[in-house]
Order: C-alpha cells, then structure tokens, then sequence
C-alpha cells in the first residue's frame, strides 16, 4: 500500500521497540489520513501525539495486537494529529520577487474548456502540429457555493498566483496574500472582502476539479514511448489544499495548506513552459485600478510579451485586439471594446515606462483598430500584418 510504505520511509525510524513499529504500521492502514496529516508535524510533535494516543487507548507491548487497541489507538492519533494541524499557528511568508506565468498548451487552454468530456489540445513544434494531447476535466459540484461550470481566466491567474507563492516557498497562504501575489503587491495593501471571496471560490473550485492530462500520443511522437499498450497519464486535483487557521499580524485567519505541486505547473515545468516576470511588472495601482477585466488583460499582456522575448523566432511581435476581446467575453459593445483597447495602451505605456519593452504602436484595418505591434527592444521593427492598412 503506498500509504504504508510512505510511512515506513518518513515515520516509523521515530520508534525504538518494534511493537510501537507495528502498531503505527497497522494504524496507517486504517486510518490513511493519519500520515498526510503527520506531514503538517514537527517531529517533536508527532513524538508526543503518540505518546498521548498510546496512553489514551492503553496500549502497551502486551496488547498492541488485540485490534480493538490498535482501533483505539488510530482514533486516537488522527483525532491529536488533526487537533495539532488545525490549531492555530503563525503564518511565516516570503515575498515572490518573480511572477511566474503557466504557458504550455494544457495551462492556456484549460480555461474554458469543456467539462466531463475529453477534449483535445494541439501540441505545436514551431508552428507544425505534432501530437496532441488529451485533457478531461471533472469538477465536483458544491452546493453551497455558486461558481461556474468550467475553469475561468480568472482561475487561471489565481493559479499560478499561488504557483508563484509556492515556488517562492509558502506552502501555507492566505486569500489575500494569493491576491497580492496576483497583482504584484507586497504585505501592507488593504484586500476587500470582493477580492477575498473571488479566491475563495477560484480555491473551492480548483480543489474540486480533477484534471486528467493524457500525454501518450505526444510521447509516441517524440519516441518515448514504443508500444502500443503503454499510456502516459497523469490524475491530479487541479489544487491539493487543506484548511488552517493561521495567526498574522494578530489576527487569525483561514489559511490553505499546499499538499504537493499542482499538476499544472508540474506539467508545464516538464515542458519547459513556466515563464518569470518581475513582480512589479502586475503592480500597476499607478495606472489602473486591478478590476477583474484589468487583471485578465495585464495578465494576458505579459503572457504574450515574455513569450515574444523568450521565443524570437516564432514571434511576430503582434498582438491582436481581438484575442483580449474573445478573453473579456466578446463584448459587442464598442464603449467596451474601446475601453480595452485604451486599458491595453495605458498598460503598455507603463511598460515602456518600466523599460520593459522599448515601446509600441497600434495598426489598423480600414477605419478599424485592429492591434498594437511591440518593440521589446530600440531599433526593433516588428512587419506590418498583411491586412493592415496603416498604422496609428
């Protein structure tokens, strides 16, 4: 059983005498829960959870094996191991000083895609279909809270919010230091309670949605895979979370404990697609206030640019207006597009501000604003598109 040999690895070198071996052994077979909870634990602290539990149950080196004391027992130590992770305790952080940003084929196309059914996404090889790979997503509905049906582009940010925490080594973290993260912020920026109840749901959601990514045709196109019969498949909860209560700052807060790296981020990782900017880059309050609609076009902006910087060669340095429309829902408003397109310039000029890029200029199609050209740096000159007529 996989639960009892992660225990024999980490746990059972804490006990001298074999028969206090075999009880916790046994106990880690009923009571599964224990180890990930002892996992929370200094060892000091699972010393003297079993300690309690031992004498709470009677048991002894004369009756481990009478199993209504081994039942005791492992009630016992999941009851004082679970007392011990959910107390409160003091939140310690670090501030990330890059942003990290999921750019593989899965990460960009999870958000709305199609839940219960298998959906396929192609695996490009500069600009040439090479595989693709199959994902399902599953989300468990929760009654008690109203969120939609399928991952969004807001989830999206607050997932890689809390990749960026994670790699930055904050296994524990709060809503609003996963809003921070999102924006750049440090640890003094007031967060409101709207803020705080969008990432709620986004971690209520993302804890309650299993992602399958099956990566076997994409393997057999590299030739890492040879047989027919193998499969390449990995089954994760798009966020592995436990709730705490944690102390900051003198007050106690509902914090969430990070139980491994979530699957998208790993999946990216191996392909080598987790871009980095510097924080300061999503600190824009200067600019422009961080809406949701803000938030979903800096993001995207610098998804696009950092890709253009990491990727010269399949770039063209464009970027159309009308993929931060389909993003924002595709407003048919021209108040809304117009707003977008004046968002995405006010962004912009912060960033040639910032030294990020050297600078931009828009295009059109006819009478039409259709996209902004990016110089990442001086003396650049990215080509006109075809359908553009002049510039702005």
């Amino acid at each position: 059983m996989d639960t009892t040999s992660k225990s024999n690895k980490k746990y059972l070198g804490l006990f001298l005498d074999t028969p206090r071996k075999q009880l916790f052994e046994h106990c880690c077979e009923i009571f599964p829960e224990i180890v990930e909870n002892l996992d929370e634990l200094e060892r000091r602290e699972i010393e003297g959870a079993v300690e309690l539990a031992m004498k709470k149950s009677g048991a002894d080196a004369e009756n481990y094996n009478d199993i209504k004391i081994r039942t005791s027992f492992g009630e016992m130590l999941l009851a004082t191991v679970e007392s011990m992770v959910y107390r409160e305790r003091e939140l310690k952080s670090s501030i990330p000083e890059q942003s990290l940003i999921t750019n593989s084929n899965v990460a960009n196309a999870i958000p709305g895609l199609r839940t219960d059914t298998e959906n396929l996404v192609p695996v490009v090889h500069k600009g040439r279909l090479v595989a693709e790979t199959k994902i399902t997503i599953n989300i468990l509905n929760d009654k008690n809270v109203r969120m939609s049906e399928s991952i969004t582009e807001y989830d999206k940010m607050a997932h890689d919010a809390i990749c960026t925490l994670w790699a930055s080594g904050n296994k524990t973290m709060t809503a609003d230091m996963i809003y921070r993260a999102m924006n750049g912020f440090v640890e003094t920026e007031k967060v409101s309670p709207k803020a705080i109840r969008s990432i709620e749901t986004a971690l209520r959601k993302m804890e309650r949605t299993t992602i399958d990514i099956d990566r076997t045709e994409q393997f057999r196109a590299a030739g890492i895979i040879a047989t027919q019969d193998s499969q390449a498949v990995i089954s994760e909860k798009m966020i592995n979370l436990r709730v705490i209560r944690v102390r900051t700052g003198g007050v106690v807060k509902t914090a969430y404990r990070i139980l491994n790296i979530p699957i998208v981020y790993s999946y990216s990782l191996l392909e080598d697609q987790v871009l980095s900017v510097p924080r300061e880059l999503l600190n824009t309050k200067d600019v422009l206030r961080s809406s949701e609609s803000i938030m979903m076009i800096r993001y995207n902006l610098l998804r696009w640019i950092e890709t253009m910087k990491r990727f010269p060669e399949e770039s063209d340095n464009i970027i159309r207006y009308e993929s931060l429309y389909n993003l924002l829902g595709n407003p048919p408003e021209r108040q809304a597009k117009a707003a977008i397109r004046s968002n995405t310039v006010k962004l912009l000029d912060n960033y040639v501000k910032m030294n990020y890029i050297a600078g931009y200029s828009q295009f059109k199609h006819g009478a039409v604003i259709v996209g902004v050209k990016i110089q990442l740096n001086p003396g650049d000159r990215a080509t006109i598109p075809a359908d553009a007529e002049e510039e702005v």
